[in-house]
C-alpha cells in the first residue's frame, strides 16, 4: 500500500497540471481517481474487478490543511482491508455481482422501450447511467430508507443547471425529478422481479418528491398542488362552485339573460361584465364540465384527451381507451349522472368547435384555466392530477370498496398474480364506487336534488352501515340484536 505522504505528494502534483482527471495506483487491483474543478479536487476509490470491469468503492475525504492537500488516510486503509476481507480471492461478493446485472438488465428494459428522442425511457436511461454510479457498489439488501435519502441529496448535490439564475433553477429542479423518477422506475423493476419488499417501493413513492426539493420553488409549488383536497369539507365546497357555476351558466345559455352581470361579475369574476357573451359562456361551461369530468371519475387528465367520439360507446354507457399511460387498455364505465354529464360535453364541444369532437380545448389551455380561475380567484390550489389523489384518499376513507375495485378505476397496473388471477368483472362495484364517491362530495345543502335511485341508494348505504354495527357491537359483548336494541332504545 502506497504511503500516505506518496498519496498527498500525487494529489499536489495533480493540482498543478493541466489535465483534468488523475488514477493513483496504490495497491494491486485498488487506484485512486482524481478529477478537478476551478475551487476543489475530488478523489474516489476504485476497485479493478477484472481486465475489463472495474467499480467504484467510495468518495475520498480531500481537504486541505495549512495550504497542503491532505486525505483520510485511515479511513482509506480500512475500507480497502474490508474489501480485502470479504473478497479474499479479489472477486466481488456475488450479492453485488447480482445486483449489478439487474442494472444492465434495467437498461435493456429502458432502450426496448424508447420509441422517439423525447420519450421519458431515454431521459430515464441518460440519468441511471449518470446517477447510479451511487449504487454501483450497493447490494439488493442497501436499498433502504437510509439509502433512499442518501441517493436523493446525492442527485440534489450533482444535479446542476446552467445560464440564467431562472435557467439554473429550472434545470436544476428538472434534473433532481428525473434522477428520483428513475430511482423510482428501478424500484419498481426490483420490486416486479422480487428483488425488494413493497414496504421499501412504497417509502420511496411516499418520500422522495416531497422531502428534497426545499431549495427549488418551482417544485415546491407543484408539491403542494393538491393539498386543499385532502379532506371532505374542501372538496365539498369545491364541488359546490363547480354545480353553481354549472347551473347559473346552463341557465343562461338557455335564455334567461337576466343575470348575466351577476354571473360574468360574481362568479366568473371578469373585470368587464360587458364583455361576457354567448360563445364565452360556452367556453366557460366546457371547462366547468371538463372539471368536474376529472373531478368524479379520477382518470388521468392525459386519457381524458385521448378521448374521441368513436370510442364513447354510448349505447353501453362505457367510454374505451384502447392505451393508457401505464401501456394497457381500459374502460371508464359511466353512471346515469356521468353519461348526461359526457353527452352535455359531447354536444357543447360540436357547438364550440363545429367538429365532431368529445373535446373542446387543450391539455395546457385546460391546466392554465385551473390556475388561472380556481387559484386565482377562489384561493383552490388544485391541479388536474390532484382529482385523482382526492377520489382514492376520499374513497378509502369513507367508502367500503375493496383495493382493487379503486386500483382498478384509478387505473393503476395489476401486478404479479393479480394480474394473472383476479378476473372477477368489477363493472358494477366501480359503477356503485363512482356513483357513492358522487353522493359522498356532493354539498350537503344539495341532497335535496337526489332523484329516486339517488335516494335509494343512500337507504342501502344506511342500512348496510346499521347492520355491520349492529354485528360488530353483537360480537364484542356476546349480545343478541334483540338486547341490543332494547338497551339502545333505553338511552337515545
Amino acid at each position: 500500500m502506497k504511503s500516505k505522504t506518496f498519496i498527498e505528494n500525487q494529489i499536489l502534483i495533480f493540482k498543478k497540471e493541466e489535465k483534468k482527471r488523475k488514477k493513483i495506483t496504490i495497491e494491486e487491483n485498488f487506484y485512486i481517481l482524481l478529477s478537478k474543478s476551478r475551487d476543489e479536487i475530488r478523489g474516489s476509490l476504485v476497485f479493478r474487478v477484472n481486465k475489463n470491469k472495474e467499480r467504484k468503492v467510495c468518495d475520498i475525504d480531500i481537504f486541505k490543511e495549512k495550504g497542503k492537500y491532505k486525505v483520510d488516510y485511515d479511513s482509506l486503509i480500512n475500507k480497502i482491508n474490508e474489501l480485502r476481507a470479504e473478497n479474499p480471492k479479489n472477486k466481488l461478493d456475488k450479492n453485488i455481482q447480482k445486483f449489478n446485472t439487474y442494472f444492465k438488465d434495467f437498461e435493456e428494459e429502458l432502450k426496448s422501450k424508447i420509441k422517439n428522442d423525447v420519450d421519458v425511457n431515454k431521459k430515464a436511461l441518460l440519468n441511471f447511467r449518470k446517477y447510479f454510479e451511487f449504487w454501483s457498489n450497493k447490494t439488493e439488501k442497501d436499498v433502504d430508507e437510509r439509502n433512499l435519502i442518501d441517493f436523493c441529496n446525492y442527485v440534489a448535490k450533482n444535479a446542476k443547471g446552467t445560464g440564467s439564475a431562472v435557467g439554473r433553477e429550472k434545470d436544476g429542479c428538472y434534473a433532481i425529478k428525473m434522477g428520483i423518477t428513475t430511482l423510482r422506475k428501478f424500484l419498481n423493476f426490483l420490486f416486479l422481479r422480487g428483488i425488494i419488499k413493497k414496504e421499501t417501493l412504497q417509502t420511496a413513492n411516499n418520500f422522495v418528491y416531497t422531502d428534497f426539493f426545499t431549495n427549488c420553488k418551482r417544485l415546491q409549488q407543484k408539491q403542494t398542488a393538491f393539498k386543499h383536497f385532502n379532506s371532505l369539507e374542501d372538496v365539498r365546497e369545491f364541488y359546490n362552485l363547480i354545480l353553481n357555476i354549472k347551473d347559473y351558466l346552463e341557465d343562461y345559455l338557455a335564455g334567461n339573460f337576466e343575470e348575466k352581470e351577476y354571473i360574468a361579475k360574481e362568479l366568473l369574476k371578469y373585470k368587464n361584465p360587458k364583455l361576457f357573451n354567448i360563445q364565452k359562456a360556452q367556453s366557460f361551461l366546457y371547462k366547468i364540465y371538463a372539471t368536474e369530468f376529472l373531478l368524479l371519475t379520477g382518470i388521468r387528465g392525459i386519457d381524458f384527451f385521448r378521448i374521441v367520439p368513436k370510442n364513447i360507446k354510448w349505447q353501453d354507457k362505457f367510454i374505451y381507451f384502447p392505451k393508457t399511460k401505464n401501456e394497457e387498455e381500459y374502460y371508464l364505465y359511466l353512471t346515469d349522472y356521468l353519461y348526461e354529464l359526457a353527452f352535455d360535453m359531447y354536444n357543447l364541444a360540436q357547438n364550440i368547435t363545429s367538429k365532431n369532437t368529445f373535446l373542446a380545448l387543450s391539455h395546457s389551455n385546460l391546466r392554465n384555466f385551473f390556475n388561472d380561475f380556481y387559484k386565482k380567484h377562489y384561493d383552490f390550489n388544485i391541479n388536474i392530477h390532484g382529482f385523482r389523489h382526492t377520489l382514492k384518499t376520499l374513497a378509502t376513507k369513507y367508502l367500503n370498496y375493496s383495493d382493487t375495485v379503486i386500483e382498478e378505476q384509478m387505473e393503476h397496473n395489476r401486478k404479479g398474480t393479480d394480474k394473472n388471477y383476479l378476473k372477477d368483472n368489477t363493472r358494477e362495484k366501480r359503477l356503485n364506487l363512482l356513483e357513492d364517491y358522487r353522493l359522498l362530495i356532493t354539498p350537503l345543502h344539495r341532497k335535496s336534488y337526489y332523484n329516486v335511485e339517488d335516494i335509494k341508494r343512500t337507504e342501502e348505504k344506511i342500512k348496510e352501515e346499521i347492520n355491520r354495527f349492529f354485528a360488530e357491537l353483537s360480537h364484542k359483548y356476546n349480545i343478541t340484536r334483540a338486547d341490543l336494541t332494547k338497551i339502545l332504545l333505553k338511552y337515545f
